[in-house]
């Protein structure tokens, strides 16, 4: 696929780098000899370097240069910010289910470290936070540059409220970390925070 894109089409080669990136980055993260999945900040460094900067950076950088656009603009510096918070909770809180699995084959996730229940408060936090920031500087963004907004006035609170809500209404993990309800877990925490809204 990196050999198809070729660094000398379109865009600029940053297509080919964002994929080529990506590609690096995912391997180091699930293949043996590294498999820095095996680590938990390693794990989630990976996992927010390609979802929140690579792949926004580097898409942004693609389309821009074939509109010949130069620059980025400040809303896509704050949405770069969001996805960065937004990737370090997936990162954790994927792997709150999987807290068997990993303690069985010895992988020192944040879960296995300090448990379901701080864990999963911890990324809803991020959440949150990642909520909150976006609403005041995807605004702040949008009033500088209108013709580019992708939101009306009332994205960002309504952004805030599902945050709000889905962190309040999703299932609890056990204390003991039994009986964890992951589709219920994975509708609730996962499903409502991709909304487009």
């Amino acid at each position: 696929m990196i050999v198809a894109l070729g660094p000398r089409r379109g865009g600029g080669g940053y297509l080919f780098a964002t994929v080529a990136i990506s590609v690096v980055i995912g391997t180091a993260y699930s293949l043996p000899p590294i498999r820095l999945k095996r680590f938990a900040v390693w794990a989630s460094a990976c996992i927010l370097v390609v979802r929140g900067v690579v792949v926004n950076l580097g898409l942004f950088l693609y389309f821009a240069a074939a509109q010949q656009s130069p620059g980025i603009p400040p809303i896509i510096w704050a949405l770069t910010g969001f996805v960065v918070v937004f990737s370090v909770a997936i990162a954790i809180f994927k792997d709150i289910p999987d807290i068997e699995g990993d303690r069985q084959y010895n992988i020192r996730t944040f879960t296995v470290r300090l448990g379901q229940r701080t864990v999963f408060n911890l990324a809803r936090g991020l959440l949150t936070l990642a909520y909150r920031r976006y609403d005041a500087s995807g605004s702040l963004a949008a009033n500088r540059q209108p013709s580019r907004a992708s939101h009306g006035p009332w994205s960002g609170p309504r952004q805030l409220l599902v945050a709000e809500s889905a962190g309040y209404l999703a299932p609890r993990p056990p204390a003991d970390g039994s009986g964890f309800p992951i589709a219920a877990f994975t509708r609730s925490s996962g499903g409502s925070f991709s909304w487009n809204t």
